[in-house]
């Protein structure tokens, strides 16, 4: 599982260029994605909820990156108001006189199969941004 997890590679490359290997292909990225000298982040536009956000701090002929895979805020309020919006079906199915156990049962049925395929494409999302930074700093792992 790679939501929620950080780590740390060192690069050889100072700083600033591992701000600029990172700004060359920053229109594939999301208008939120920004590469600075101190820090990162990254989320592909449209595609899921999950970024790579980090730090790049120089050592001596190179630079050590941390990193770590997370869920956007953004997106964590927008399923709470989802979650909330559901409260009225429930009161007008009721106002109606239906029973709550079958909307109840096709609500569980949609959150199950949409969350995990969401988790799916989330943590092969989430590989490859954590990919895609270690290749274009041409990364070798710390132990």
């Amino acid at each position: 599982m790679l939501i929620g997890s950080s780590g740390r590679f060192e690069t050889r490359f100072t700083p600033d260029e591992c701000a600029q290997r990172l700004r060359t292909n920053l229109r594939r990225f999301s208008i939120s994605s920004y590469a600075n000298a101190s820090r990162f982040g990254l989320s592909k536009s449209g595609k899921t909820m999950i970024r790579i956000v980090g730090t790049v701090t120089a050592r001596g002929g190179g630079s050590a990156v941390d990193y770590k895979i997370e869920f956007m805020p953004a997106a964590l309020v927008a399923l709470g108001f989802s979650a909330v919006a559901v409260i009225p079906i429930f009161v007008v199915w009721s106002y109606l006189g239906y029973s709550f156990v079958p909307i109840l049962l096709v609500l569980i049925v949609a959150v199950v199969v949409t969350s995990t395929l969401n988790f799916w494409i989330s943590e092969r999302q989430a590989k490859w941004l954590k990919d895609y930074v270690a290749s274009t700093l041409v990364a070798q792992t710390s132990a």
